[in-house]
């Protein structure tokens, strides 16, 4: 059997750095020092949750470099951290669709553009229905847990958007690996 080739699509959307790797390892000094020195009843517990999400994040590091690679036996999203997605879990790949209502496109706008008074570069949201030809939607058949910085940490969720620098390739090439 022909083992197929690892594919990488670089992320977009997002500032290029090489900061994923260490910002695991930067929560957890930052939020255990910050809770022995407040060391009060209320904060030093909100810190240490920080430092426990931190030392997640670290344990999890992400390689340098924010993309996706199509592996043997499942997707690789390198971003925050590193999480390892198997074929079998996903139930269906294909372009992104928006959504979201008239109000929550209008609040997401909202902060997007005052996030670009401090150099954000998020896109503007579609209008409900738009299909996203620079994104793709996985969608899985179960559960799964995604890493965020900040508490809770793990949030579950049954979809995923990936916005890649090639989204219909990567699409046909992610097809291919699924209908296998």
């Amino acid at each position: 059997m022909r083992r197929k080739p690892i594919r990488r699509y670089e992320l977009t959307g997002l500032p290029r750095t090489e900061l994923g790797r260490y910002s695991g390892a930067f929560f957890l000094i930052l939020f255990l020092s910050l809770a022995l020195i407040v060391r009060s009843i209320v904060w030093s517990p909100i810190f240490v949750l920080f430092a426990l999400g931190g030392l997640y994040g670290h344990l999890h590091r992400a390689k340098p470099g924010w993309c996706v690679e199509l592996q043997e036996d499942g997707i690789l999203v390198n971003m925050v951290v590193a999480c390892k997605i198997p074929y079998h879990d996903i139930r269906s790949a294909d372009f992104f669709v928006y959504r979201l209502g008239e109000f929550l496109r209008t609040v997401a706008n909202a902060s997007i553009a005052f996030g670009r008074l401090f150099g954000g570069t998020s896109p503007m949201f579609g209008k409900f229905g738009e299909v996203d030809r620079d994104s793709v939607a996985l969608r899985f058949g179960r559960w799964r847990w995604s890493y965020a910085p900040f508490p809770p940490f793990l949030i579950p969720s049954r979809a995923v958007r990936l916005r890649v620098e090639d989204a219909s390739e990567l699409l046909t090439e992610l097809q291919k690996r699924l209908s296998h």
